[in-house]
């Protein structure tokens, strides 16, 4: 009986928490909702201004249903990710549901603090390297042309000299005039005509002016794959093209047989370098999609699932971190190595070159020791001939002078001779 009033306990207590857990995620996904409603800018669409109608992306009523709705885009961690925003939940680009926070860093060169994202705009999104969600590691907004509108025509503007097609699909920022002198930012593709088709006109109240149709890529090194709206690939600026592949993506986008392009390569510092194309199909957000039930094991919002991404991304930082130190201090460690080799076989080279010279002074020395010793016997010989010289010259002497003894012996005994004999 104990045991089964336990386990009754134990029972009670897994439901009551389970019911909490639920209830918790239900008001988060209600926050959520309600915290993303409106998000960014939705605007109108031009043909809502001319004709009453709705227009591309909607008009800013229904896109706040596909923010924490707990539906997100899985497996495109690492990825670079470029194409126009459809709908909002956190935003949608290619089909694919990115989600991100006020901590996400944001660019956008009309320098707009108040809705920098808006339906229309052309993005350049890195991800987080995380598989289990989409997460926003930075985003680029693209604005390729700014400038005064010098001249209308119907439905045609002419900005620094270039001519912006306005279609019913085109959406406007509200409080917006197209009138000549007005400044205004656009955003959308290039056509093979070198015209633009607007996909959104921004407010320019800085009234700022450009005109920089080529679109520049620039990820980390974890990036390995992109995907891209084909209408942009003509102005994208950083992608080792070679033949063969962009032949493959013309084709791709003539045909429109590809919502997107999947490149699969890697990031080179300063472009990616495809090694396999792929197309790549989806199917757009809808107002209608219904909004799917908050998932049960969700316990974590997404912004504290960014925070333990972050944190993650700290972690493999430092660990990269000690990584290069380690790495450092063994190139240190190899050098000092080396140095000390170096030295050790200077120290060697000129031990030798000691050993060399010792050498050399040695059979110099030996050299001048025989030369000494010849010096020596050339004196003695020169002393030897000399002492001849003496000895001959010392014979010859006595020779004469034992012949001079003779004649005076001659001549005294023919002197004492008698007279007689003389005669």
């Amino acid at each position: 009986m104990p045991f089964q009033k336990n386990a009754l306990l134990i029972i009670s207590t897994l439901l009551t928490f389970t019911f909490l857990i639920l209830s918790a995620c239900a008001q988060q996904t209600t926050r959520e909702v309600a915290s993303n409603s409106g998000l960014g800018g939705t605007g109108h669409s031009f043909q809502g201004e001319e004709q009453g109608g709705s227009g591309f992306g909607g008009t800013g009523h229904g896109t706040q249903g596909f923010g924490g709705t707990g539906h997100s885009s899985k497996g495109f961690g690492g990825t670079g990710i470029i194409g126009t925003i459809s709908a909002f939940g956190s935003i949608w680009v290619n089909g694919i549901e990115i989600e991100y926070d006020a901590k996400t860093p944001i660019e956008n060169p009309l320098n707009t603090e108040k809705s920098p994202l808006k339906l229309g705009q052309q993005v350049v999104v890195e991800t987080l390297p995380n598989d289990q969600a989409t997460l926003a590691k930075q985003i680029k907004v693209f604005i390729p042309l700014a400038g005064k509108i010098s001249q209308r025509e119907g439905n045609w503007l002419t900005i620094n000299q270039q001519k912006v097609q306005i279609q019913g699909s085109t959406l406007l920022d509200d409080n917006l005039s197209l009138n000549t002198g007005d400044y205004v930012a656009i955003n959308g593709y290039r056509t093979a005509s070198n015209r633009w088709q607007a996909t959104r006109i921004n407010l320019n109240p800085e009234q700022k002016s450009w005109v920089k149709p080529q679109l520049p890529l620039d990820f980390s090194p974890v990036v390995h794959k992109l995907i891209i709206q084909p209408a942009l690939l003509p102005m994208i600026q950083g992608i080792q093209q070679n033949q063969q592949w962009l032949n493959q993506l013309k084709q791709a986008h003539q045909k429109h047989k590809a919502k997107a392009i999947l490149l699969k390569g890697s990031w080179q510092g300063q472009h990616f370098l495809p090694q396999k194309m792929e197309q790549y199909h989806f199917t757009p957000p809808t107002q209608s999609r219904p909004m799917p039930r908050p998932e049960v094991h969700r316990t974590i919002t997404p912004s504290e699932m960014r925070e333990q991404l972050w944190q993650q991304h700290d972690q493999q930082e430092q660990v990269d971190m000690m990584q290069q130190m380690h790495e450092q201090s063994d190139r240190a460690q190899t050098m000092k190595e080396q140095q000390e080799q170096m030295q050790q076989l200077q120290e060697q080279q000129q031990q030798n070159q000691q050993m060399q010279q010792l050498q050399e002074q040695q059979q110099q020395n030996q050299q001048m020791q025989q030369l000494q010793e010849q010096q020596q016997q050339n004196q003695q010989m020169q002393q030897l001939q000399e002492q001849q010289q003496q000895n001959q010259q010392m014979q010859q002497l006595q020779e004469q002078q034992q012949q001079t003894q003779q004649l005076n012996d001659q001549r005294e005994m023919y002197q004492n001779r008698p007279q007689y004999d003389r005669h």
